[in-house]
């Protein structure tokens, strides 16, 4: 069993450290690199962070859409069903992040990218065809806020 898990590391880009000034004894050590100068865990790290701030900006505006009342009520709940989804490959991350490190935690990782790329490609096509198909209205009009308007602010 040893041996097999070795042999799948040296295909994966890793390579147990041979004897020297430090011993990891059985331990995976990753030599393949992330932008010539990180680690390719740093690398996958550093696009969970991407994909979890993409998430947080999708909810804003998913928000911003729900409260916008020159957009259908069904636009904002597809969209939000979307986002649900995409709440799957956010926990696929959580999942990662927090887990010991092996090839089990390391399985999701392609699941959760494919998740999030997939219901990023969702939602670009429903904005296309909610605004040219579905959308009654000539143009597409976003509330605005200007400094005037905020009712606290000309008072002194």
């Amino acid at each position: 069993m040893k041996d097999e898990e070795s042999e799948q590391f040296l295909h994966e880009g890793g390579d147990k450290m041979s004897e020297g000034i430090t011993d990891y004894g059985d331990d995976y050590v990753e030599k393949r690199k992330f932008c010539c100068c990180c680690s390719l865990k740093c690398g996958i790290i550093l696009f969970g962070l991407f994909l979890i701030i993409d998430f947080g900006f999708e909810v804003f505006e998913a928000v911003d859409i729900m409260l916008n009342e020159f957009m259908d009520g069904y636009y904002g709940i597809v969209y939000i069903c979307v986002l649900v989804i995409f709440f799957i490959a956010v926990i696929l991350q959580f999942f990662y992040w927090c887990s010991k490190d092996s090839p089990r935690a390391r399985a999701v990782l392609p699941w959760s990218f494919l998740i999030a790329s997939i219901v990023n490609m969702i939602i670009f096509f429903w904005i296309i065809i909610y605004v040219s198909a579905l959308y009654e209205k000539d143009k597409v009009v976003i509330t605005r806020y200007e400094k005037a308007d905020d009712p606290g602010e000309g008072e002194s």
